[in-house]
């Protein structure tokens, strides 16, 4: 979250976001840019308040791990 969160001000909004996706691999220096970014935040917003808080993107990720461990089984 740190990463992501470079203004330190505990939410990750849209530039926030989309600078992290589009910045360079530091191992690879491969870019990440995805068209679907727009999409990925909005569904990660719940509120739609323009930011993604902690809460948010914590909830996110436990979403997304339930369903690639229940497909993986």
């Amino acid at each position: 979250m740190q990463l992501i969160d470079r203004d330190g001000g505990g939410s990750v909004d849209r530039l926030e976001w989309i600078q992290y996706l589009v910045s360079p691999d530091p191992e690879t220096g491969a870019s990440y840019f995805d068209f679907e970014l727009r999409n990925t935040f909005v569904d990660i917003d719940g509120d739609n308040d323009g930011s993604i808080e902690i809460e948010e993107f914590v909830t996110f990720l436990l979403q997304d791990t339930k369903e690639f461990t229940a497909s993986a089984t």
